[in-house]
């Protein structure tokens, strides 16, 4: 179980670097036509800091229960950071619009414009809807994704503080069914 949230967390650490003319005050521009999705910006907010939360819960109970100094050390070191995603996730703004316009169209888009590059990955919808699930959002059946993945384009930049992610379809909170539209993520860390 410490595993998947240490994934999760990982997942939310600055994994990688592009080049972006953008400031860190200055968040992109929204993609022409595109909606804002407050409930799905919402949700991810939600998950991230339960996620993290539960990851700390775990963190102080092995350090209670390890038994050597090198143990203690390695279980305070990684409570410090786990202490330091959840004060950055209370300040992480995040943005979410949905297009019907393709994901390959939208990722060139802010290629184009932010001069930026994107990691291509598959994400599995049912370990989605598992987080949402598992936090309040109850109208999301984890069984109605068994099998399914996304396409997502993940651009981070670690000195600007901001990540981009392109997905190919999402599932929306409020009524726990699929969205078949492309979806844009933006969420931004103060320093």
């Amino acid at each position: 179980m410490k595993r998947i949230f240490l994934g999760i967390l990982l997942f939310l650490g600055w994994t990688g670097v592009i080049r972006s003319p953008i400031t860190s005050a200055q968040m992109p521009p929204v993609y022409p036509g595109a909606q804002s999705n407050q409930a799905m910006a919402d949700a991810i907010r939600t998950v991230a800091k339960s996620t993290v939360s539960s990851l700390k819960s775990l963190t102080e109970k092995s350090l209670k229960e390890a038994k050597t100094d090198e143990d203690r050390k390695k279980e305070e070191a990684q409570l410090q950071e786990v202490e330091r995603t959840l004060k950055m996730l209370d300040q992480m703004k995040v943005t979410v619009y949905v297009t019907a316009d393709p994901v390959d169209k939208v990722k060139k888009f802010y290629e184009e414009k932010l001069k930026i590059t994107f990691k291509d990955q598959e994400r599995s919808l049912e370990e989605w809807a598992n987080g949402l699930k598992l936090n309040g959002f109850d109208k999301v059946n984890p069984e109605d994704f068994k099998g399914r993945t996304l396409r997502r384009y993940i651009s981070r930049d670690k000195e600007k503080r901001l990540d981009i992610e392109i997905t190919d379809k999402g599932i929306d909170p409020n009524t726990g069914k699929i969205i078949e539209k492309t979806i844009i993520h933006f969420a931004s860390f103060p320093k």
